[in-house]
């Protein structure tokens, strides 16, 4: 019996020392990830290290290049967009663009941090409004390019490759995927009414005050529009056919009779009061109606007040002045 239990013990022992070791190696094996994942950081970080280990590391771990709100930009989408800027601009410089002047790395650095915080804040505002875009209208997209292309898909294909060593697919991601974004949520932001609501009241108090005779139009224009380009003119945009205006402004004007005004019009640059202020040379031909050439050689005038909205962009700066960003690879 005690030459058994003598055995138990020394198996015990035995037992006790490969778990300890194991243990010591597990913790070993810790400290020395630990040791190298702090080293690599520092001379990202701190150094601008940008040595094969050092890229490979934060391509596959997911070093933070900057946090916006406490979501973290992938070091790795860092680094692969200041590559193609540089690349791109190099191929141009290549293509003869001879006044093009490479900026240093740190430039670069610059432009593609601050390009991607203010992407990460279009996604923030994207979830808010919940609208996301697809697979399919990414896909939609190329194909009207590669329509478009002389040359077809291929021809598109060879000119992403060239340009920005991207695929149709990385191409979708990279710029029509944002493309698409911007568009659906400038829609969104137009109906918003706690970004644009104050714009469209004073839009309408103007129109309500020139329609009821206390406001005149001219003087409206002078004191309150803010296109620069027709404001010092009394709101007059001069003549126009179809095609030279925005849709919205164009189908107003063509709604309504000479001296009529009408608002406030949405655009994307804001809201309009329009007035129309000449007869179309065109409007019947011997007591017919006019055809489509005519219509569309159709001459307009007409004068406008504007009173701008938000643009998606100034909206992104107000996002960015108010969220909590820390950059990482300034």
């Amino acid at each position: 019996m005690e030459e058994k239990k003598e055995v138990n013990e020394k198996k015990e022992k035995k037992a006790t020392g490969v778990k300890s070791l194991v243990w010591g190696l597990v913790i070993a094996l810790i400290i020395i990830i630990i040791a190298y994942l702090v080293v690599i950081g520092a001379g990202v970080y701190k150094y601008d290290w940008d040595n094969k280990v050092a890229t490979w590391t934060t391509n596959v771990l997911p070093y933070p290049a900057a946090l916006v709100d406490f979501n973290f930009i992938p070091m790795s989408k860092f680094n692969d967009d200041v590559e193609t800027l540089g690349y791109y601009l190099n191929k141009q410089a290549e293509l003869g663009e001879e006044l093009l002047t490479i900026p240093e790395e740190s430039t670069l650095q610059e432009t593609v941090i601050a390009k991607l915080i203010r992407t990460e804040l279009l996604e923030q505002l994207a979830a808010s409004y919940g609208v996301s875009v697809s697979t399919d209208e990414v896909n939609e997209e190329l194909t009207s390019i590669y329509d478009q292309a002389v040359g077809g898909e291929e021809e598109v294909k060879e000119t992403l490759i060239e340009l920005y060593k991207w695929t149709p697919e990385e191409f979708g991601k990279n710029i029509i995927e944002e493309y698409l974004l911007r568009e659906k949520i400038t829609e969104k932001m137009s109906d918003d009414s706690a970004i644009n609501g104050a714009a469209y009241d004073q839009a309408k108090s103007i129109y309500d005050a020139i329609i009821a005779g206390t406001m005149d139009f001219t003087a409206a224009a002078s004191t309150f529009s803010e296109d620069p380009g027709s404001a010092t003119t009394g709101g007059d945009v001069g003549e126009f056919v179809a095609g030279d205006m925005v849709p919205e402004f164009f189908e107003a004007v063509a709604a309504i009779e000479i001296g009529g005004v009408t608002g406030p019009v949405q655009s994307d640059y804001g809201y309009h009061i329009i007035m129309r202020t000449a007869l179309a040379e065109v409007e019947e031909v011997e007591g017919e109606e006019a055809t489509e050439d005519e219509i569309e050689a159709q001459k307009y005038r007409a004068s406008h007040i504007l009173i701008r909205t938000q643009t998606l962009d100034e909206y992104l700066t107000t996002m960015l002045d108010e969220a909590k960003v820390y950059n990482l690879v300034d």
